[in-house]
């Protein structure tokens, strides 16, 4: 009867429920070790007769917490303030909307011509024709007013057709909308349009890089994207016919458009987005052994808007689905529509904030029913309001982001919930051995029971025998307070001597396998909730008579 516990120092060991089963493999292996070990073993315990000795091995000595248990999955737990233990699914940005979704001005290209008449002249005086020509750009979203665009990129092309038959002719292209941002000098051009004989149409064209430039919108017309082309015809009187009326065509284009801002009103713009949310947690739970207490379950939301207008986004579907059975079960929300925060022309370039904590829901008996996976399908509508008076503006690194983030926090109870594992055995390792007998000591401040069964498994995975006792539980719960808190106030200890009878020695040599459960239960059926500091201490030796 040796225990005091073993009388030896122990070794500490990082412990999960994989490791554990292989334990006992290792505990065997361990009892065929050779060599000098006259400084660690108690040979005062040890009985010898008849050529056996019965040797008094430790095993383990482990404290194992709740980051121990779940090592590989740090990033999906959080702590609270009071130390209850949550696991913490969020989407990874469900909604990623960008400046160029927002404001998307596609190539524009205009086909403008204007018919004019010569004022008489004497020969060698200067004419002059001035024309202004109006040019309305579309957007890809109706309703959008766009007051001024810093432009990244794009291309001006122009043709200039004329048919004034005059010696010395120049057509002078102006785009006072168009202001370079360094220099704030305006885009203008001269082309050379002469035509002496004016048996034939003169053609000139050009192109121009816009990069650097802002583009300024007229302001006279409050709800259209118009810019305005000046021309002015400059020519030399020469005697020449008079043919009037004379015409001036000019075929212009935008193309390839970017910018590195926009401001005005940005239109109602929708935007639409779709995204799966798994919590893999629920996959352990298919047969409903956990349930979640009343509000053990959050759901919150949370938005970063660097688009200067107003925004609503609204969850227009949000519905479970069961791995294993193919259901469905709608996620009933108390609120749908979010009104978001964005920042104030002073704040350009910044993020606003807004955070939607608790969002009322049903998730707490969907969970309960075992739903792992979810669908959720949103829109985010810009200027809900219809107010074109509200100033917009967006920038290209501009965004809105939203996390939907569901916490289950470790509130709830346990109804026999199995974990299982199955190693390998080497039956070799016990050949020399005529008895074995464990000793265990647990040491619990979880409030759970758990119920441990190992068993050894032949070739075929037929069981043996099991090596702990039906109905011995190694786990205990430990003592508990009450509501609100639901904290173990005290650690429950379990001591057990567990010999292995003779005939079960021999099968002992026939394993090839151990399968090992575990089966977690809460005292009846009650809730708990599971803390930071809790813990499972758990001592292990073995007594075995080696046979010389």
């Amino acid at each position: 009867m040796i225990p005091q516990w073993l009388t030896m120092s122990f070794n500490s060991n990082i412990f999960s429920f994989g490791y554990f089963s292989r334990i006992i493999v290792i505990f065997l292996a361990s009892l065929s070790m050779s060599g000098c070990i006259e400084d660690e073993l108690p040979f005062d315990k040890i009985k010898s007769q008849n050529w056996e000795s019965q040797w008094a091995i430790p095993l383990l000595d482990t404290r194992v917490q709740l980051d121990d248990l779940v090592n590989d999955s740090l990033t999906m737990i959080e702590e609270g303030a009071d130390g209850l233990i949550s696991f913490v699914y969020e989407t990874d940005n469900l909604i990623t909307l960008n400046a160029a979704q927002v404001v998307t001005i596609p190539d524009q290209s205009f086909n403008v011509s204007q018919d004019y008449l010569l004022p008489p002249l004497q020969a060698g005086e200067e004419g002059i024709v001035p024309l202004s020509l109006p040019l309305e750009f579309t957007t890809d979203t109706a309703g959008q007013r766009i007051d001024s665009l810093y432009l990244k990129k794009g291309n001006f092309y122009l043709k200039v057709i004329s048919n004034l038959n005059r010696n010395n002719v120049r057509a002078e292209i102006t785009l006072p909308s168009l202001i370079r941002r360094e220099g704030r000098d305006t885009l203008k051009f001269t082309s050379d349009v002469s035509n002496p004989s004016g048996s034939s149409l003169v053609t000139r064209d050009t192109t121009i890089s816009l990069e650097g430039f802002i583009m300024i919108f007229n302001k006279d017309v409050f709800t259209q994207n118009r810019i305005t082309l000046k021309a002015v015809i400059r020519y030399i009187e020469d005697g020449n016919p008079d043919q009037s009326p004379y015409s001036l065509v000019l075929e212009n284009s935008f193309s390839d458009l970017e910018y590195a801002s926009a401001f005005g009103y940005l239109g109602g713009y929708m935007y639409l987005m779709k995204d799966t949310l798994v919590l893999e947690a629920l996959k352990l739970n298919e047969d409903n052994e956990f349930t979640f207490a009343s509000g053990s379950v959050t759901l919150d939301l949370t938005t970063h808007n660097s688009i200067g207008a107003p925004l609503q986004l609204t969850i227009n579907d949000f519905y479970a689905f069961h791995e294993n059975s193919g259901n469905t079960l709608q996620v009933e929300l108390g609120t749908t529509v979010f009104d978001l925060d964005y920042p104030a022309y002073s704040e350009v370039g910044q993020y606003a904030v807004s955070y939607f904590n608790s969002v009322e829901s049903n998730l707490n008996e969907v969970l309960n029913d075992s739903y792992s996976r979810f669908f959720i399908e949103t829109e985010v509508l810009m200027n809900p309001e219809n107010d074109s008076t509200v100033l917009n503006f967006v920038l290209d690194s501009s965004r809105v982001k939203t996390n939907i983030e569901v916490a289950l926090k470790l509130f709830g109870s346990l109804s026999s919930f199995m974990i299982a594992d199955t190693v390998g055995f080497d039956a070799g390792v016990v050949d020399d051995l005529s008895s074995v007998s464990f000793s265990v000591l647990t040491e619990n401040l979880f409030p759970v029971f758990g119920d441990i069964r190992v068993s050894f498994l032949d070739s075929l995975d037929y069981s043996l025998f099991d090596l702990i006792p039906e109905g011995e539980n190694l786990l205990t719960a430990a003592a508990m307070s009450g509501p609100p808190s639901y904290r173990a106030v005290s650690p429950s200890v379990k001591e057990m001597q567990i010999p292995v009878q003779a005939e079960n020695l021999e099968l002992m040599r026939q394993a090839r396998k151990i399968a090992l459960s575990v089966t977690l239960s809460t005292p009846e059926g009650q809730v708990v909730k599971i803390y930071s500091d809790y813990y499972v201490r758990f001592r292990m030796g073995v007594l075995a008579g080696v046979e010389y």
